[in-house]
């Protein structure tokens, strides 16, 4: 699925997720799953379509390191 955002003020992560800038002003996300893309149905200014691509696969969580005692 395909986001796109044409607010001006839209930022390039909205709600954990990364969007592109384009040249028009607007920001992009695609390759998103169908559950990832509905938050962002009837808002306005966001405009939800089927990209064709399959779902990005989850990104692994960064490392913790162990922080020094206290």
């Amino acid at each position: 699925m395909k986001v796109t955002c044409t607010s001006p003020n839209a930022s390039e992560e909205i709600n954990g997720v990364p969007f592109e800038r384009q040249e028009n002003g607007s920001v992009v996300a695609a390759g998103l799953g169908k559950d990832v893309a509905a938050q962002f149905e009837g808002i306005p200014g966001y405009t939800v379509e089927d990209d064709g691509k399959e779902p990005k696969a989850p990104k692994a969580p960064k490392e913790i390191k162990d922080a020094p005692a206290a």
